[in-house]
């Protein structure tokens, strides 16, 4: 069966593919999609696709206003629009989606779901994130062996979050990459004109979410940072 976006509510239908394996240290965007940010759940896929045609390495569905039925019905639409069929899409917070629908992995914070026990709901070939707020946070997460990706931040004052903890700063992000081997996303404040610093201070990903607006804009502002990174020495 197929899927139809219908007044910016969505009619999906099931998923039938599996994640294929990716490189285990990838650089790049990871650009958030925030309900927040976008009107309807039809403007989240939207936005979703945009992400990924403009060559966000990973993308991450932040839903945190929407209820149970449209969190699937997004997660499932952008499944089945991607073109990598899910394998680049992460979800926030929500184990019970990453365990239903052929996602890369889930996101947690640091309130949500111990590892452990997400990993004892999800199929094998999904990736946990971390999210860290200090070094002694950060060396858990590392030492946690459910956790694959670690997050830091957030690097820069941010108003992505109502209330936010401290910013952490360059510092804290250069220590963190002598911390960790697992692959560092550095979170929180960043755009256009922090991006390359990001990366310089050891971050394999940088996660934008203020930075990329909303609506129309959206895939501009992340063409303008997936263009740095392919500038950017480190790519050679």
């Amino acid at each position: 069966m197929g899927s139809r976006v219908h007044s910016g509510r969505l009619q999906s239908s099931s998923v039938i593919s599996t994640p294929a394996a990716i490189p285990p240290n990838p650089t790049g965007l990871y650009a958030i999609v925030d309900d927040q940010r976008h009107a309807s759940p039809a403007a989240l896929v939207e936005a979703a696709v945009a992400a990924e045609r403009a060559g966000s390495t990973w993308i991450q569905l932040r839903l945190k206003r929407l209820c149970d039925r449209d969190r699937y019905e997004v997660a499932s639409r952008c499944c089945e629009r991607l073109a990598s069929r899910g394998r680049n899409l992460w979800i926030d917070d929500c184990v019970e989606l990453a365990a239903l629908l052929p996602l890369r992995g889930v996101h947690l914070g640091q309130q949500d779901l111990p590892p452990r026990a997400a990993r004892s709901l999800l199929p094998g070939d999904r990736l946990v994130g971390r999210s860290t707020h200090d070094l002694r946070q950060l060396a858990a997460a590392d030492a946690d062996p459910e956790v694959d990706v670690v997050a830091i931040g957030p690097i820069l004052p941010t108003g992505s979050k109502q209330s936010p903890d401290p910013a952490v700063g360059w510092e804290v992000l250069r220590d963190s990459r002598h911390l960790t081997t697992k692959p560092l996303i550095a979170i929180g404040g960043l755009g256009p004109r922090s991006y390359a610093e990001a990366r310089g201070h050891g971050a394999d990903l940088v996660a934008s979410i203020g930075a990329l607006g909303g609506g129309e804009e959206f895939e501009r502002r992340c063409l303008e940072l997936v263009e740095i990174e392919r500038r950017a020495s480190w790519r050679g």
